[in-house]
């Protein structure tokens, strides 16, 4: 099936051309201008979405808020102050914020989103890959198995709800990467990093903390891990793929 974009704004000739930069990308792409337009497109999920900061008569809250980040990857291309959009678009889940007086930026990142987001199959007769997903909310849970197995052909996600039970299931299983959140009851995402940190085998799995609370505090914890990332949510299932084979990479 061919990939689906969406463009979002009110400038025909920007439409047109961005349009046009996406179509060679391998893209079939789709217009709103107006918010009737964007009332007559379907909801998607979109392979991705490049949308103005807002539309005459919707602001770019609103507007970031009707595109679903969560459930699609979503780019923001204006030519407003960058520095007062970013954060609050950032905020609402869009993966990046653009200047138009930038295009070609914006078309780089999303042909590596694009080049990422293919499933990654493994080569004949080599394991299956082994992912250890450590979230306390069960439906976070079968988002993140969803993300894992549509990137990932053949692959095995298990399940922990908090860091205890994580260590339970590293003792008994060969895990290829963790995914954790941080605020879990029990034992939480910090405490288990911490503990990660500390073994001497442990330490060197592939971690990608996946959590609304990231801080700085989360770079100190991890610093005994060979290989920790960091993505935020809400993020859409290509870009946690994406993230996860960059580790997988890096790993070698």
């Amino acid at each position: 099936m061919t990939p689906r974009a969406l463009v979002v704004d009110a400038s025909q000739p920007f439409r047109e051309s961005l349009s046009n930069r996406l179509r060679d990308l391998g893209l079939e792409v789709f217009q709103a201008g107006s918010q009737k337009e964007l009332a007559a497109m379907d909801a998607g999920p979109w392979s991705l979405v490049v949308t103005d900061w807002g539309l005459p008569g919707m602001e770019g809250r609103e507007l970031l808020l009707r595109l679903a980040p969560g459930r699609q990857p979503v780019y923001v291309s204006t030519d407003r102050d960058l520095d007062e959009v970013r954060e609050p678009a950032r905020a609402l889940g869009a993966q990046g914020v653009f200047s138009k007086l930038r295009r070609s930026e914006l078309v780089s990142e999303l042909r590596i989103l694009l080049e990422n987001s293919q499933p990654t199959p493994r080569p004949a007769g080599a394991a299956a890959l082994c992912f250890l997903v450590v979230e306390d909310s069960p439906s976070v849970r079968l988002y993140l198995r969803a993300a894992l197995e549509k990137g990932f052909q053949p692959c095995r996600v298990l399940e922990a709800g908090d860091g205890r039970a994580a260590l339970q299931e590293l003792t008994r299983n060969r895990v290829h990467l963790i995914v954790t959140d941080l605020r879990m009851p029990g034992m939480d995402g910090e405490g288990f990093l911490q503990l990660l940190a500390k073994n001497p085998v442990l330490c060197k799995k592939p971690v990608l903390v996946f959590s609304a609370a990231i801080t700085g505090e989360v770079a100190e914890i991890g610093a005994g891990l060979a290989n920790i990332q960091c993505l935020a949510k809400p993020s859409d299932h290509a870009s946690i793929a994406a993230a996860v084979r960059r580790q997988l990479q890096l790993q070698g």
